[in-house]
C-alpha cells in the first residue's frame, strides 16, 4: 500500500508576507510497506525539513528585502505591490532555484535584486531529504 501524496499547506501572517499565503509543497519521502500494514519512510523524522523552520528563516530576511524595496521606492514613488517567490531548497540547505510566480511591482530590476539577495544570503541546515519547495509571497508597501 503506497502512501497518499502530501497535500500543499497554505498559511499566512504579517503585513509584508502573509503566512496564510505561503504554500508549501513538501517533497514526498520514499516509503515502504512494513508487515503490520503501516507505512515507513526512509527519512527519519529528525531529518525532515519542516515548514516552520523554513518559514522562520525567510521571516528573518523580510526586513532586508524591505530595505532593498525602500531604496528603490525612493527612486520611484509608484512602487508598491506583491512578489510571490517559488523557492526550492536542496538537501544541502542551499536555495537551488528561485522563480517569481507573480510580481505586481512591475520592476524586473528589483525582482532580480530580490532573487540575488535570497540566493546569496539565505541558507538552511543540510539534511538528508528531498528538495523542499515553498511559495513565499512578500507584500511591499511604502514606508510610513
Amino acid at each position: 500500500m503506497a502512501a497518499s501524496p502530501a497535500k500543499a499547506e497554505t498559511i499566512t501572517t504579517g503585513p509584508i508576507a502573509s503566512r496564510e499565503d505561503m504554500e508549501v509543497i513538501p517533497a514526498e519521502p520514499l516509503v515502504a510497506a512494513v508487515p503490520n500494514g503501516s507505512v515507513k519512510t526512509d527519512i527519519p523524522e529528525s531529518e525532515e525539513r519542516k515548514f516552520e523552520d523554513v518559514y522562520n528563516v525567510l521571516v528573518r530576511k523580510k526586513s532586508a528585502l524591505q530595505k532593498i524595496y525602500e531604496r528603490e521606492y525612493e527612486l520611484d514613488k509608484k512602487l508598491e505591490g506583491r512578489v510571490v517567490f517559488e523557492i526550492v531548497i536542496a538537501p544541502n540547505g542551499k536555495i537551488s532555484s528561485i522563480e517569481v510566480d507573480s510580481n505586481t511591482l512591475e520592476s524586473p530590476t528589483l525582482e532580480q535584486e530580490f532573487i540575488d539577495f535570497l540566493k546569496s544570503n539565505v541558507a538552511f541546515p543540510a539534511k538528508e531529504v528531498e528538495d523542499f519547495k515553498i511559495t513565499y509571497p512578500v507584500d511591499f508597501l511604502p514606508p510610513h
